[in-house]
């Protein structure tokens, strides 16, 4: 499934409860309020999010004035801006709502186990994303034990977070404790054979990054291998399915030999990864995305700079076009186009570039953030270049 959605629902049973006001107005406003959550729902239809986040929050201030904030109409809406806020990747937004929902039901001990464990879900995740690792870890295994006392609607399976918990410790830095999870999970996988390929193929990709991260390159190479080998089985059985995982297991084993300065070795595979989006219409595939910007770091480290700069445009082309001008990949993919930019002689290309790129982090994060320092950093080398 996919990892980034999650079912949107009325959670709260709760009774609605009517504050002050006189019938009349309380029928006018509860009105607006509804007039704005339709409108709010036909723009989240035609995938206008932003719009659908503008009126989606003029509902929430209305019954926040008509209802107690206990009530069901008012923490549905709060939970289905939440949501709006995630799916369109205002992750600050996002955490600040499920935060206040978690409040509200501590304090008025309306806790309601679906609801809360696809809260916790939305806030692992969204964590992530502002790179909040020790919150996501922590959220992550509130999780995994919502899952073992079966009190989790979330449509993960124990190993999948388990994969996600390895992901945020290595993120982290913790890749010993990283590598742990994704060896449990393995473990879990190999005793039951119902458990879908695609979950083990991820599973194997995690542990060769671990490995890989670790230093051990041998084994890095042994578990990537394993990945490539199941993910062709998959493709024989689905190609649709299979796909995905074959290209970006390719992927992963191209970045292994990258890093370890194996240009050739690692030329070859980003090759053969993108010749087969290309040859089966995945360029709208985020691992094609992914695929042209490391093709372009080897170029660029491989001395062909002007190449590296046409596939890294490229690059930040698809990842606009797949997720957004102002996502995270995106705007990274677009440093390194200032930065091979200059490296190319196209000083002024790069700047305009770099400087657009700036803007955009300035509004999506704090400036006081990671992100905002690392994009500032990265903006400079293009001045060193």
């Amino acid at each position: 499934m996919n990892k980034s959605t999650f079912f949107l629902g009325i959670f709260f049973l709760t009774s609605v409860t009517f504050c002050k006001a006189d019938n009349s107005s309380i029928n006018d406003s509860l009105f607006l309020a509804l007039q704005n959550d339709s409108i709010a729902e036909y723009y989240k239809a035609i995938d206008q999010l932003d719009s659908a986040i503008l009126y989606k929050n003029e509902a929430s201030i209305i019954y926040s004035h008509i209802y107690n904030e206990s009530d069901t109409l008012y923490t549905d809406c709060l939970y289905e801006l939440a949501c709006l806020n995630y799916d369109a990747q205002h992750f600050k937004s996002a955490i600040t709502l499920f935060e206040k929902i978690e409040r509200l039901q501590e304090k008025y001990k309306i806790y309601d186990v679906e609801g809360h464990s696809l809260i916790i879900a939305h806030l692992s995740l969204s964590y992530a994303h502002m790179e909040y690792y020790p919150q996501a870890i922590k959220t992550c295994k509130m999780l995994l034990e919502l899952k073992e006392k079966n009190e989790s609607s979330v449509d993960f399976s124990y190993e999948e977070i388990l994969g996600y918990l390895s992901n945020y410790y290595s993120a982290d830095g913790n890749v010993h404790k990283a590598l742990e999870c994704s060896l449990k999970a393995y473990d879990i996988i190999e005793k039951d054979s119902t458990i879908d390929d695609g979950v083990r193929i991820t599973t194997l990709d995690d542990i060769a990054g671990c490995f890989f991260q670790l230093n051990d390159i041998e084994s890095a190479i042994k578990y990537q291998e394993k990945a490539i080998s199941l993910s062709i089985e998959l493709c024989q059985k689905n190609q649709e399915t299979g796909s995905a995982f074959y290209t970006r297991s390719l992927y992963n084993m191209s970045r292994i030999y990258y890093n370890t300065l194996n240009f050739q070795e690692s030329m070859r595979i980003i090759n053969r990864c993108v010749n087969y989006c290309r040859d089966n219409g995945m360029e709208n595939d985020l691992t094609y995305a992914h695929s042209l910007l490391l093709l372009a770091n080897i170029n660029h480290d491989t001395d062909y700079k002007k190449r590296a700069v046409q596939l890294c445009r490229d690059s930040y082309e698809a990842h606009k076009s797949i997720l957004g001008e102002n996502n995270e990949y995106t705007l990274r993919t677009q440093l390194v186009l200032s930065e091979y930019s200059a490296w190319a002689g196209e000083y002024n290309d790069a700047i305009a570039v770099g400087e657009e790129a700036i803007r955009k982090y300035g509004i999506i994060y704090d400036e006081n953030s990671l992100h905002y320092a690392s994009a500032l950093a990265r903006f400079a080398a293009v001045y060193a270049a």
